[in-house]
């Protein structure tokens, strides 16, 4: 008798690393209580996920070097080759004032393999600094909802034609049907951007605690309705005659969404 065994090699590579919070280079105040939020994963598994950062104060004589270590209840796995770590750094530990800064970088490691991020620079300026920030990024979100309406109105004019085209016993040609599906759902798109700009501008005023509640709620509560919104934007078919019958009544859903976004977001 015969036994064959079969065996699996998993050659060690350097982890992927992504880094969701903080995703990029931001102002935060003194008292910012940071959520940190990184993933990694490689074949033969993440042994160890840290994150380094190091503290510049004019309190301080010299820069503050420190590091955590995701621990087990901090961690989530997904299979053996996958690991996301949560945390929450707080600054109001350290005594900071504007003009500070705190410079993170993070490191996955897999057996003798390891890879860091780039830095991530949070500095340090005034509650009212960061209110005027934040501000100045809701402007811009508002703007592309603004855009969005519009383009929104533009799309249901379109499947109105085609409607009207094949009630009159015409036949739009292909290209038209797939015009109109490519314009909504890149528009599913740019209300799924904005609902995730919004979503991330919620998180930063709590994590600084800016901003009285009600501006926080609304924004809230935006987002919550925006992403309700979404899969029918993005899913809505246009692209054959037979999906045109109740497509624009989703369009004005869609609408009235974007909409009601405007009309709750604070100014």
């Amino acid at each position: 008798m015969m036994l064959v065994c079969a065996l699996l090699l998993l050659v060690d590579q350097p982890p992927s690393l992504i880094v969701r919070e903080p995703v990029a280079d931001r102002f935060v105040t003194p008292t910012c209580k940071h959520p940190i939020d990184v993933e990694a994963w490689a074949p033969a598994g993440i042994t160890r996920l840290t994150i380094e950062y190091q503290v510049v104060s004019q309190n301080f004589t010299e820069a503050l070097k420190m590091g955590h270590d995701f621990e087990k209840d901090e961690l989530t796995r997904d299979g053996g080759s996958h690991l996301r770590g949560r945390w929450t750094l707080d600054l109001s530990e350290f005594g900071l004032v504007p003009g500070d800064h705190v410079r993170l970088r993070f490191r996955a490691e897999s057996r003798a393999a390891n890879v860091q991020s780039k830095d991530v620079l949070l500095s340090i300026v005034a509650p009212q600094t960061l209110q005027k920030d934040l501000g100045t990024s809701l402007d811009r979100v508002r703007d592309e909802l603004s855009a969005a309406l519009t383009r929104q109105d533009l799309a249901r004019e379109s499947t109105r034609w085609l409607s009207e085209d094949l009630a009159q016993g015409k036949t739009p040609s292909e290209a038209r049907f797939q015009r109109a599906a490519l314009d909504q759902a890149e528009l599913g798109a740019d209300l799924r951007a904005a609902a995730r700009k919004l979503r991330q501008l919620h998180e930063r005023a709590v994590a600084n605690d800016v901003f009285p509640a009600p501006w926080r709620q609304s924004i809230a509560g935006v987002v919550e309705d925006l992403e309700a919104r979404v899969p029918i934007a993005a899913a809505l078919s246009l692209d054959t005659p037979e999906k045109l019958r109740d497509a624009r009544k989703f369009q004005d859903d869609c609408r009235a969404g974007i909409a009601k976004a405007l009309e709750g977001l604070p100014r």
